[in-house]
């Protein structure tokens, strides 16, 4: 029988280093296979830590560049001016932050919207208080803006007139606003990328109409905007949220191009708002969160439309589902879709009243588990002491953590700043305490000041 030949001292060292090489690779598998899961568990605590370790590993994460209306000192007078101001975050949680940049002292008193027309350049879109702006930014942390007025002589109506606005297949900004002024919804469609001026349409002009209103672009590439309604006024005022669905991009309403207007909120009492919010789900359909009841009290209640325009005349009636009974819930809803395609909404709840004047504040999450929302989990956060004025939310594209930003207060006895949070889980079940991103040094003086607004993009 042969013997098997030794092997040299060469082949002894290229057997080991091959022995070694398969073990390493085989390890490497296993952890990224153990990591990949971690990643696809979006329920874990590794949520919160998913952007430092993927930017360990050489991997872009895109962090929050957060708008907000800032309260800003002017000598000689005795009361700040409110502007329009940026503020880079240093990494995706928000944990660490760059200063603020004014961008707009005119004085800026509405919600606002930012979208991205241009590359790596947000624009921002707001009322002044008498104007409809575009703010666009001159750098990717928009220290900086080139500002463009769009429209003139719409008086404001404060809490009334957030903008709100979405891009049109070609990439140019389409905006909705309340012009307070002659109280109508209005849309104004950008020329261009960079908004350096728009045509302007007045939609629905029936009564005191347009208020708050929430623009998408839904499924058939057409805008739909909700917005909410007062007909009467005094004890006999009733709101209501209509729907404009456009028939074409500039939203006009010639007899052959008028968009569809109706009703979809009705039997919830005398109120609605502060704010609407509202979403496209997958299938192409709306979710519209909005806080609505009687004078003195309300809740969060839940549209899910049965059709792409929200149209019930069309089929199946609109689901309508109230969420918790607590006495004051619901205000400045902020709404996006989960992954599991279903909506998550955040809002405030009042804690009490003293003199008929609303105290303390917390912030409250929703999490639909059907399609109808007819069963959710609802989690309050008691440690979000005056939290949840003007919610944004967000999603970043890289790490899919959600980030949460509002408001702790509006009035003359405290600061009004702005804080953010994390969600540490997929529905936002758990999130992580409230972090100061901006304390401005001058509180409101007005106790009705309520201009303060957020928004949020993630670049």
């Amino acid at each position: 029988m042969r013997m098997k030949p030794k092997m040299t001292p060469q082949e002894k060292k290229q057997t080991l280093q091959l022995f070694l090489v398969t073990t390493v690779l085989l390890i490497m598998g296993i952890l990224v296979i153990w990591h990949g899961d971690n990643l696809s568990n979006r329920g874990d605590a590794m949520r919160s830590v998913t952007g430092a370790h993927l930017s360990a590993r050489g991997i872009a994460v895109p962090t929050p560049l957060l708008f907000s209306v800032r309260d800003i000192p002017v000598s000689g007078q005795s009361f700040p001016i409110m502007a329009l101001t940026s503020i880079r975050c240093a990494n995706d949680l928000c944990s660490l932050h760059g200063s603020v940049h004014i961008l707009d002292t005119s004085p800026v008193i509405s919600g606002m919207a930012v979208l991205h027309a241009s590359p790596a350049m947000p624009i921002v879109l707001y009322h002044d208080i008498s104007n409809l702006k575009a703010a666009v930014c001159m750098d990717a942390n928009c220290m900086s803006a080139t500002l463009h007025v769009l429209d003139t002589g719409i008086a404001s109506g404060y809490d009334t007139d957030p903008v709100s606005a979405v891009l049109d297949p070609t990439g140019k900004p389409i905006i909705a606003y309340y012009d307070a002024g002659n109280q109508d919804l209005k849309v104004a469609h950008c020329v261009d990328v960079q908004c350096s001026s728009a045509t302007k349409t007045t939609v629905d002009s029936d009564g005191n109409t347009g208020m708050m209103p929430v623009i998408l672009m839904g499924s058939n590439h057409l805008p739909i905007i909700f917005y909410k309604r007062t007909t009467g006024t005094g004890s006999t005022a009733f709101d209501s949220v209509v729907v404009a669905a456009c028939t074409n991009l500039d939203c006009t309403t010639t007899p052959t191009s008028a968009p569809d207007i109706f009703n979809i909120q009705t039997g919830h009492g005398n109120k609605v708002g502060p704010y609407i919010a509202a979403v496209l789900g997958p299938n192409g359909w709306p979710w519209v969160a909005i806080y609505a009841g009687d004078y003195g009290g309300g809740r969060p209640l839940v549209i899910h439309c049965t059709s792409p325009t929200c149209n019930a005349s069309s089929g199946i009636p609109n689901t309508h589902i109230v969420l918790g009974t607590a006495l004051d819930d619901g205000r400045y809803p902020a709404i996006l879709i989960g992954e599991d395609g279903l909506p998550i909404i955040f809002y405030q709840l009042v804690l009490g009243f003293i003199n008929g004047i609303s105290y303390g504040y917390n912030l409250k999450t929703a999490h639909c588990l059907n399609a109808d929302c007819a069963q959710v989990i609802i989690t309050h956060f008691p440690n979000t002491e005056l939290f949840g004025y003007y919610l944004a939310v967000g999603r970043n594209p890289v790490t899919g953590s959600i980030l949460v930003i509002g408001q702790n207060s509006h009035n003359q006895s405290a600061d009004s700043d702005l804080f953010a949070m994390n969600c540490t889980d997929s529905t936002c079940s758990q999130m992580t305490p409230p972090i100061i991103i901006d304390d401005p040094a001058t509180p409101p003086t007005d106790i009705d000041h309520k201009a303060m607004a957020n928004a949020m993009f993630f670049l």
